[in-house]
């Protein structure tokens, strides 16, 4: 793939469509100060080159039965590995780590059923994997879709904050014309409802409906991604911590405050808080453990790991740039048996 670069204007970009991935040209020119064509054409640029996308993945109502599992491989064969789990449609991003693991991988999944099959029948059927950890989620503080890469100004972001309400407590179930709809829309989240239509045969009224009541009721969620070698934070890294359990909800909100925080996550483990974050070089993460301790005195540091690659990001294989390359559709409603399962 050829070399990218990006402008200051790319970057608007991309931070106005963190906060509303669907906006319209004519919303996002009016508040970038620019033409409907000219973000037009900017998004087309940056989406045909892999350097930024809209991903689409299961919304806050999905997210009750999710892991996180660190994976060590036989050590010639870790790209192998990495590169069969990144197939897997509950494999939501796959990470190669310099660490305790070989491999980091989210996995999201529809029930506790479905996610115990895929830890305990799935990874042990994967030749060349030789140890898995697992630890389940008992609280998202926050998640990618929160996360700003910081070109645009409050008043901005609040210019371009969609307009509809909150998301309503009830959980419609997922019918077979929406798993195509949101199947449709992982290759393009910004595809147009005509041409959404015309992939699933269905008109655009329907289309649009289909696709306002997954968003509402928090089936699905829109991120706007960029690759993270353009982003001003090329480095990946993770931090475990051991919290008592009368702070943990504490430090879990504030951490998902700061701004290099893309994840924080409680989990069912004796270390019970983990932390994605994005950083400029790899001194950066010591930086950021010390301030954690700084803050909180009471917290331990239980371990520490740098990305050396992340092969897939929510649904989208990366190359070693991180940028998108292809796509595999996250998809918590397939009908996946445990017993039929390769």
């Amino acid at each position: 793939m050829q070399d990218v670069s990006v402008s200051e204007g790319d970057i608007a970009l991309v931070h106005a469509l963190e906060v509303n991935p669907r906006a319209t040209w004519s919303l996002l020119g009016e508040v970038l100060g620019v033409t409907p064509m000219t973000v037009a054409r900017r998004w087309a640029r940056l989406f045909d080159q892999g350097a930024a996308w809209i991903a689409v993945l299961p919304g806050p109502v999905a997210w009750h039965s999710f892991a996180m599992i660190g994976i060590n491989c036989a050590s010639p064969r870790i790209d192998e590995v990495a590169a069969t789990i990144a197939q897997d449609p509950l494999a939501i991003t796959v990470e190669v780590t310099a660490g305790r693991y070989d491999l980091l991988v989210a996995v999201l999944a529809p029930d506790m059923a479905t996610l115990s099959w895929y830890i305990t029948d799935r990874l042990n059927r994967i030749q060349y994997i030789t140890s898995t950890t697992s630890a389940i989620a008992t609280e998202v503080f926050s998640e990618g879709s929160q996360w700003r890469i910081g070109a645009i100004s409050r008043n901005q972001e609040h210019d371009l904050a969609p307009s509809s309400p909150g998301i309503r407590p009830t959980t419609p179930d997922v019918s077979e014309v929406d798993r195509e709809l949101i199947n449709a829309l992982s290759y393009d989240g910004r595809m147009s409802f005509g041409d959404l239509a015309s992939r699933i045969d269905r008109n655009a009224s329907t289309v649009m409906r289909r696709l306002d009541r997954l968003l509402k009721h928090g089936l699905v969620t829109l991120r706007c991604e960029i690759a993270s070698s353009l982003s001003g934070w090329p480095l990946h890294a993770s931090l475990q911590f051991r919290v008592s359990p009368q702070h943990l909800g504490e430090v879990g909100r504030e951490l998902a405050k700061w701004p290099e925080v893309r994840m924080c996550v409680a989990l069912a483990a004796e270390r019970n808080l983990m932390v994605s974050i994005w950083i400029r070089n790899a001194s950066e993460l010591t930086l950021f453990e010390m301030k954690v301790l700084r803050e909180f005195p009471h917290v331990i540091v239980v371990d520490r790991t740098l990305d050396l690659r992340v092969m897939k990001r929510t649904g989208h294989m990366l190359d070693e740039a991180g940028r998108s390359i292809g796509v595999v559709p996250i998809d918590l409603w397939s009908q996946v048996q445990p017993r039929q399962a390769p």
